[in-house]
């Protein structure tokens, strides 16, 4: 079976783009809860966190991956992700450090949707040593522009160039289920867990905007992030 990383976000597909996080801060520690086929962990924060703006059923961007929130106590989030996100159930290999950036998202009030991917690339660049040059790593580099549906301009794209983060959810979220067996190694080599991930991290490298009347035309630039 070919293995496609990112298959939801290629050329011509549907996202979404959440924006303007309602709280960021850092994990203290990250521990992996899956059992079965249900993935999940649990993050401990340096403060108290349950009186924030965001619950379950809300956005946590880790740089490793990103799911919803299923409960918030105290200084403890605990998150699930798609099945599609890696290829075990052992998440806790591909979380790499316990500490990490974080940002949360409302799962609604601040979602623009209706963007299409315009184009998507995808590079690989590899990391030898020794006299062979044996490839140790493989780190993916994915970008992708993004052109709204929308034809006037009403204010989104300049919301959306004041946000500190974002997080691009595919509007394709029916379930993955490889054929064949995983290779093992094969997120890790890739220097990333995603495999058919529903949500990305992202952050903004430039956006255009031409007008013309009222009839606008504009694009956004994204780099995906883990």
């Amino acid at each position: 079976m070919e293995l496609i990383k990112n298959n939801r976000f290629r050329t011509g597909s549907s996202v979404d783009i959440y924006h303007t996080p309602v709280y960021e801060s850092y994990t203290t520690s990250i521990v992996d809860d899956s059992v079965g086929n249900v993935f999940e962990v649990t993050a401990t924060f340096p403060v108290d966190v349950s009186s924030e703006q965001f619950g379950v059923g809300d956005i946590c961007a880790f740089s490793f991956g990103v799911g919803e929130i299923i409960s918030v106590s105290t200084n403890t989030v605990q998150v699930e992700f798609p099945t599609s996100m890696f290829p075990v159930v052992d998440i806790a290999a591909f979380i790499g450090s316990s500490i990490q950036h974080c940002l949360f998202f409302l799962s609604s009030g601040r979602v623009e949707a209706g963007f299409t991917v315009a184009n998507y690339k995808e590079e690989v660049n590899q990391a030898t040593y020794g006299y062979a040059k044996v490839v140790y790593n493989l780190q993916t580099n994915a970008e992708l522009i993004l052109t709204p549906v929308r034809r006037v301009e009403d204010g989104t794209l300049s919301k959306l160039m004041y946000s500190t983060g974002f997080v691009l959810k595919s509007c394709n979220t029916d379930d993955y289920t490889p054929t064949t067996v995983w290779n093992q190694t094969f997120p890790i080599e890739l220097s990333g867990t995603s495999i058919d991930p529903i949500y990305r991290r992202a952050y903004m490298l430039k956006r255009k905007i031409e007008s013309k009347g009222r009839k606008t035309k504009s694009s956004m630039t994204f780099k995906l992030i883990g």
